[in-house]
């Protein structure tokens, strides 16, 4: 990133082109050095951006017993600790802060907004400098120390502007995408329900579950079945998806030949969460024989359509009551952990239209879901797109690429002689004797 620079810059340390300083925490158990007029930033007040607000305030009083200090607006904080190594922010107003950020005030002539972006292209290798054990941090020597690249000042403003537009125009598209993605389960939910309308057409049947299939549960699981001569894969809770069943981590129990009858799954069974939380509770997947021979436990509801209901239909019901909140309805809370007993599954109103219309429904709702899925995919993959343009637009900027280089600007040697000369205390005078 520094090794080549154009003719007009030149490579400096981050402690040449500005003050350091980090700040400290007053007493928390005295009250009377909180709440005041002064902001106090800790790290999680850093928002990658402009600092308009802290989450604490200091009175005068807590200034004066802490090793906190008061940093002018302009000054750039950056997090020195743990994962949040290199979270940024530029205090948009005097403040203080804690002992885990580090404070740059750029010296005169230097612009808070380059340094800023440039500290931000370079976080993936301040939080690489980070050393310590449980908690990595970053000192401020390594800070001070830190190679950058300086353009001249003209320059830097034309960089600074060209970032903050690109980078604009690419959080206003980013919040789209997120925008999409968040609509995108009303959606869902939108096509079960004008899959199946109320009130009912005349040719459907309003049944319950029970009059639609049968209702099993699953087997306890129990140490005794740990090991034995017939040792089975089983599915669990965290193998039900909504939609799909994951097989990355299946467990093996011992299952008697005499069990297998009613506990082995078949290509079509509906496995739903008994027990989940309150929002996921019911959540529904088909088996279509992923893994032969598996089993399941008691903490899932096995559902096998009789004849007149076609399997994929029935799942699409499930879906349709997940999404609408039925089945939370019907769960009863225990520490956190909702449970939809078997009884109460049974009972679920279960909507049926004649067998060739269940099949254009889900015909149907399949297309539109497939839709779905695909739109969300584009969106995530922009959404994976957008961190590697935020990257290329940065790496482009101090690289000298991102604005043209005017032969016009005052040549950064001038302006790091400046801020050299600036630094340095006032030179002594002579004081001169008689015979001078």
């Amino acid at each position: 990133m520094t090794d080549q620079v154009p003719n007009s810059w030149r490579v400096s340390s981050l402690g040449e082109v500005g003050s350091w300083s980090s700040g400290g925490t007053p007493k928390t158990g005295d009250t009377s050095l909180y709440g005041g007029d002064i902001p106090w930033a800790v790290i999680g007040d850093l928002p990658d951006g402009s600092v308009h607000a802290t989450s604490s305030t200091l009175t005068e009083e807590g200034l004066r017993r802490s090793s906190a200090k008061v940093v002018p607006r302009g000054t750039i904080l950056v997090a020195m600790y743990g994962a949040s190594i290199g979270r940024l922010g530029i205090a948009a107003r005097s403040l203080a802060t804690n002992q885990a950020i580090a404070c740059c005030t750029p010296n005169h002539g230097m612009n808070a907004g380059f340094l800023f972006w440039y500290l931000r292209q370079q976080r993936s290798e301040l939080r690489a400098a980070g050393r310590g054990g449980a908690q990595a941090n970053i000192s401020q020597s390594v800070l001070k120390s830190w190679p950058v690249p300086i353009p001249p000042a003209a320059e830097q403003e034309r960089i600074v502007a060209a970032i903050e537009e690109q980078v604009s125009r690419l959080d206003e598209a980013v919040g789209l995408i997120r925008s999409g993605l968040a609509r995108l389960p009303l959606v869902r939910r939108a096509v079960l329900g004008e899959a199946m309308p109320e009130p009912l057409p005349e040719d459907w049947k309003l049944l319950t579950v029970e009059e639609a299939g049968t209702v099993e549960l699953g087997r306890q699981r129990s140490p005794r079945y740990h090991s034995g001569p017939n040792m089975k894969p089983y599915l669990r809770v965290a193998n039900v998806h909504e939609d799909r069943i994951d097989l990355g981590d299946v467990k093996e129990m011992d299952f008697p030949p005499q069990q297998l009858a009613r506990y082995e799954l078949r290509p079509g069974d509906i496995l739903l969460n008994e027990g989940q939380s309150p929002e996921f509770v019911g959540r529904p997947a088909m088996y279509h024989g992923e893994l032969p021979g598996v089993c399941f436990t008691n903490s899932l509801i096995r559902f096998r359509p009789f004849n007149f209901v076609d399997g994929e239909y029935a799942l699409l019901v499930f879906l349709r009551h997940l999404r609408f909140g039925r089945f939370e309805r019907e769960a009863q809370i225990t520490t956190n952990i909702a449970h939809m007993a078997a009884g109460r599954f049974k009972k679920v109103e279960f909507p049926v239209p004649p067998m060739d219309e269940q099949r254009e429904i889900v015909q149907e709702v399949r297309r539109q879901l497939s839709l779905l899925s695909a739109f969300e995919s584009e969106l995530r993959i922009a959404l994976r797109r957008s961190d590697t343009l935020r990257a290329a637009i940065l790496a482009a900027a101090f690289r000298a690429e991102l604005v043209p280089q005017d032969p016009s600007d005052e040549p950064a040697t001038k302006l790091l002689a400046r801020i050299t000369a600036d630094r340095l205390p006032p030179a002594r005078r002579t004081r001169k004797t008689n015979g001078d």
